[in-house]
Parts: C-alpha cells; sequence; structure tokens
C-alpha cells in the first residue's frame, strides 16, 4: 500500500511540475527604433509661449521653470526695437527620468554626472530664427535656483545652463 501511495505522489509531483504554461515571448525591437523613442519623447517635451515684446511677460514651463522677460528687451541686427510677436520653445530636462527618456547625457568622462538638469530655450519671430539678434536681460528660474542671463546671444540660439 506504501508502494502505491508513494508512486501516486511521484506521478501527482511529475505531472504538476511537467505542466507548464506556454507563454508567448515577443521578439525585441530593432536599436533603430530607439532613435524614434527619444525623438518622439523630445517632440513631446516642446512647450511653446507666445509673448508679446511691448511688455513684461512671464511664463511658466510644466515642471517649474518660470521665465521673465523684459519689455521692449530684443532688438534686431541693425538696432532697431522688435516689436510683436515672439515665440519660445522651452525644454525642460530637470530630473534623472527626463535625462533617459530624452536621451540627455548623464556621463563625463565614463563617470556619473551630477546635474540640476538642463532647460534649453529658444525664440523666434515669424518663424526666422534669425531675425532678431540681441536681447536685454531675461531672468529664468528653477525651484533650485536663478539664472539672470545677460545680454542673450542671437535670439535663435540656445540658451542652456547645466
Amino acid at each position: 500500500m506504501k508502494k502505491v501511495i508513494l508512486s501516486l505522489l511521484v506521478l501527482a509531483t511529475v505531472g504538476m511540475v511537467a505542466c507548464k504554461k506556454n507563454e508567448i515571448v515577443p521578439p525585441p525591437s530593432s536599436t533603430s527604433d530607439l532613435g524614434t523613442y527619444f525623438s518622439d519623447n523630445l517632440d513631446n517635451a516642446k512647450q511653446t509661449f507666445s509673448i508679446n515684446t511691448n511688455v513684461l511677460n512671464t511664463f511658466t514651463g510644466e515642471n517649474g521653470v518660470v521665465v521673465n522677460v523684459p519689455a521692449n528687451s530684443f532688438v534686431n541686427s541693425n538696432g532697431t526695437a522688435v516689436s510683436g510677436v515672439v515665440n519660445f520653445e522651452l525644454i525642460e530636462v530637470l530630473d534623472l527620468s527626463s535625462m533617459v527618456t530624452l536621451n540627455k547625457t548623464t556621463t563625463s568622462n565614463g563617470e556619473i554626472l551630477v546635474s540640476g538638469g538642463q532647460i534649453k530655450l529658444m525664440a523666434s519671430q515669424n518663424s526666422n530664427d534669425g531675425q532678431t539678434a540681441r536681447c536685454d536681460t531675461i531672468c529664468i528660474s528653477t525651484m533650485a535656483r536663478r539664472y539672470t542671463i545677460r545680454p542673450c546671444r542671437r535670439l535663435d540660439d540656445t540658451i542652456r545652463y547645466i
């Protein structure tokens, strides 16, 4: 009787171990999709703001970056004051998750970079990035720091502080 019970236990154990659900594992995606992934994330991270150059302007990014642009602060390459609407594009990279998903470098010389993030701010008028050449003080604040940019480089240049 012991042999029968022992045999049944062995068969039951083998039956349970042998039964296995077949999982369908998708093939890995190609690395060419990775470039598209980063590009799409960067496009989604872009925030746009339009300001009237004749008045003091303040706008705030989704992650808390505050940009103050003084009234009448832009002039074109021949020194004439720029009037009308200037469009800004802002990208905030302020945490490790954003650095990874936007493919921003988090190492330097093979070592982990300690960073408060990156702010990319670009300005243009009438879709002509090169029309305006300089501006007075633009103040950019984050929760951690406050930056004063004086004077700007060309208006179409990226203002990037790490």
